[in-house]
C-alpha cells in the first residue's frame, strides 16, 4: 500500500498491477476473483484493452457489476 499523499501513488498501483504475474494466473487451473474499487478496475481494464486517456478517465464499474477478463 502506498500513502495517499504520494504524488506517484496512482502510478505505483498501476505498475504493481501491470507487473502482476498474469502468465501464472493464465496457466493455472484455478479461477480468480478480483474485487476492486474503480481505480484498480480501471488499471486492470487498461491492461487488457487499449484505452485512450479519455476512455481511461471515463471508465467505471457500477456497484455489484461483474466484468470477466479472459487471459
Amino acid at each position: 500500500s502506498f500513502p495517499s499523499d504520494s504524488p506517484n501513488s496512482c502510478f505505483h498501483h498501476s505498475a504493481n498491477i501491470w507487473n502482476c504475474k498474469w502468465y501464472e494466473i493464465k496457466n493455472s487451473d484455478k479461477t480468480y476473483i478480483l474485487v476492486a474499487h474503480n481505480g484498480i478496475a480501471r488499471v486492470v481494464n487498461s491492461y487488457f484493452f487499449d484505452m485512450s486517456n479519455e476512455d481511461y478517465a471515463a471508465f467505471g464499474v457500477k456497484n455489484c457489476e461483474i466484468l470477466e477478463f479472459c487471459l
